[in-house]
Parts: C-alpha cells; sequence; structure tokens
C-alpha cells in the first residue's frame, strides 16, 4: 500500500494512479486512507490549500 502525508495542516491530497498530474486529471481523487494498488503503478500527488502555494507534484513507481 501507499501512504501520503503533508505537513501542511488543513491541506487536502489529491493524487492519481496513471501518472497523470493530479491538478487537472479527470482521474484525480482525494486522498483519505493508504492506497492499494497494482506494483508498477506510478502515484502522482499533490497538497492543496486555500490561500497558499501548491505542493510540488510528488511521484513513485508502486514496487513490486
Amino acid at each position: 500500500s501507499v501512504t501520503i502525508t503533508t505537513t501542511t495542516t488543513g491541506a487536502t491530497i489529491k493524487y492519481t494512479l496513471d501518472g497523470s498530474d493530479p491538478l487537472t486529471s479527470d482521474t484525480a481523487a482525494t486522498y483519505a486512507e493508504a492506497i492499494t494498488t497494482a506494483a508498477g503503478k506510478t502515484v502522482k500527488a499533490i497538497a492543496v490549500k486555500a490561500d497558499m502555494i501548491n505542493s510540488a507534484v510528488a511521484t513513485t513507481k508502486v514496487a513490486s
């Protein structure tokens, strides 16, 4: 499973499992709990909060 965290209190984490941009993709989901997905998937995530600059997009490939 993949766990995503942010140190910004109150931020929302958006993520994708298909390698697309989590800020603009129709496939983006809001993170709520650890993600279980197949090996080899590319996870991209971003933290967003009103009146703050978005985080950089974090990318990882799920290990087998």
